[in-house]
């Protein structure tokens, strides 16, 4: 339903001109819901912030000895006003690019079973994806120029989580290439002042997972990953019927699992099964194993899996199973190995946003907004795709007109809210549409934090989604969270909202943000 159809002033300068590389099409999302349109008014004063390379502080910086054929003896020093810069962690590993001058690949991996980031020092490391099982591993490369081996070590300072999220990070390393004494050393530092603002919020792993899958370096199912899941944090579907398991996961990522008991048996039982090719293409009466996701799957495989224990009840239903497996695609050494631990009668925790925010989370500006009335400020870092570093302001107090180049005019403005779904559009010289959705089973908007959803409407189901689009430009993956600090309903309409977000496109540091203040009567407080 249309809760509010205004016309005001935007602030913002057009978005034609400048187009910044980075992330891909993506779509606008759907249509604005529409309705009759109120009488014009006048359009405050207003004013349009045009973007700037900001001032920052060194995120990465890089030494080189002579003879290191990496850097080849030069210093380097990256912020986001000189470079695009990706971070992506996946549990205990770290892959980071660097676009600017130059262009650097780094991979970092922590030895043994750790599940996060964690500080220590780190010896003994080998090139990454051709370290044994297990290990350590990092790889430092560039510009065209690679180690054939490497002898590294990383030194992990400090890092800090909160609520699922990464807030800050100072981590070193030192990189010996084909035996040389001459090192490539850097420094990738960010504190959580800086975090809060460049960084793209990832996600701990869960303490007690119902669901891990480890990837060895070169197995293509698990991109080398490690990955866990429970059922708070993902949606976790696991039965069997006639001695066919199938699982399925819709969490961060995406996964399908079958496992097929080989000589027609009719239920699990414990045991070994070895030497299965990949489910439904086996051989008759043989097993079938298969594990897929994330868009890749295997042409032929083989895999071992082990039922450590297994229960049903009375009416032969799936109640409990302990499994392991490793699989090996298209007759490789390296394989994916993963573990079940599915008990049924285990309750799954209630979906809704967390009651508070973790400690940090982006605010507007003093000033940004007025103090009461409808309202909406958007701000976008340098190198983010879809604002393209632009600050947007509807609403009345946006600022006095002056700057050159100013766009102000009349745009139309529609929300609605159903099942949970918000949804937002701004049509005018610059057209917006945008998103928030709460879990699923949560029929309304409730005020709390969601963190960290995923593009709706590709999300993970038991965290939200959101999507954020401006003149058909979209994000093809984002990250991002949204805070609901007030939500007004009378009975099912929503007639007020004020809600702030971030939203980083395709793993990038560079986030549109934004505060939308709105309702029928006219002011929020």
């Amino acid at each position: 339903m249309t809760v509010r159809i205004a016309r005001l002033a935007l602030a913002g300068l057009l978005l034609g001109a400048l187009v910044l590389g980075g992330c891909g099409g993506g779509g606008g999302g759907e249509s604005p819901p529409t309705g009759p349109a109120p009488p014009a008014v006048a359009p405050p004063a207003t004013v349009a912030s045009a973007p700037t390379s900001p001032a920052a502080a060194p995120v990465i910086t890089l030494s080189s000895d002579a003879g290191d054929p990496i850097g080849r003896g030069a210093d380097y020093n990256y912020d986001t006003s000189n470079a695009a810069i990706r971070l992506t962690a996946r549990g205990a590993l770290l892959d980071v690019q660097v676009s600017g001058r130059e262009s650097w690949r780094a991979t970092f991996v922590l030895p043994g079973t750790a599940a996060l980031l964690e500080p220590g020092t780190y010896g003994g490391l080998t090139r990454y994806p051709f370290q044994p099982v297990g290990s350590g591993a990092m790889e430092w490369s560039g510009e065209g120029r690679g180690c054939n081996t490497i002898s590294g070590t990383l030194f992990i300072d400090s890092v800090r989580y909160e609520a699922g999220l990464l807030m800050a990070l100072d981590l070193r390393f030192e990189q010996r290439c084909d035996g040389r004494s001459a090192a490539l050393r850097g420094r990738i530092r960010v504190d959580a002042a800086t975090m809060s603002t460049v960084t793209p919020p990832q996600n701990a792993q869960p303490a007690q997972p119902v669901i891990t899958l480890t990837s060895d370096p070169g197995d293509y199912i698990g991109a080398g990953g490690r990955y866990a899941y429970d059922r708070a944090t993902s949606a976790i579907e696991v039965r069997a019927e006639f001695g066919l398991l199938r699982v399925r996961v819709q969490g961060d990522e995406g996964w399908s699992g079958e496992f097929l008991m080989p000589d027609g048996r009719s239920a699990l039982a414990p045991g070994t099964y070895r030497s299965l090719e990949r489910f439904p293409f086996q051989a008759p009466g043989t097993g079938g194993f298969s594990w897929s996701g994330e868009g890749r799957g295997c042409n032929s495989l083989l895999a071992t899996v082990t039922i450590h224990g297994v229960g049903y009840d009375s009416a032969g239903v799936l109640t409990t199973l302990d499994m392991s497996f490793v699989q090996h695609c298209e007759g490789g050494p390296a394989a994916l190995r993963g573990r079940i631990n599915w008990d049924a009668s285990l309750p799954v925790p209630p979906p809704g946003p967390a009651a508070s925010a973790p400690p940090g989370l982006w605010q507007a500006p003093e000033g940004a907004m007025p103090a009461a009335g409808n309202a909406m400020y958007l701000a976008s870092d340098w190198d983010d795709y879809i604002g393209d570093g632009y600050t947007f302001r509807v609403g009345a107090g946006a600022g006095a007109p002056g700057t050159p180049g100013d766009t102000r005019g009349v745009v139309t403005v529609n929300i609605s809210e159903s099942g949970g779904l918000f949804r937002l559009g701004v049509t005018g010289a610059v057209n917006w549409s945008a998103e928030f959705k709460a879990m699923d089973g949560v029929t309304r908007l409730q005020p709390g934090y969601y963190g960290i959803v995923q593009r709706y409407p590709f999300h993970n189901p038991r965290r939200g989604g959101m999507n954020f689009s401006m003149d058909s430009r979209g994000c093809n993956r984002l990250v991002g969270w949204f805070m609901v600090d007030r939500v007004v309903y009378q009975g099912d309409r929503l007639t007020e909202i004020d809600l702030r977000f971030a939203q980083y496109c395709e793993a990038g540091l560079s986030a549109l943000r934004g505060r939308i203040r709105w309702g029928t009567g006219g002011t929020t407080s």
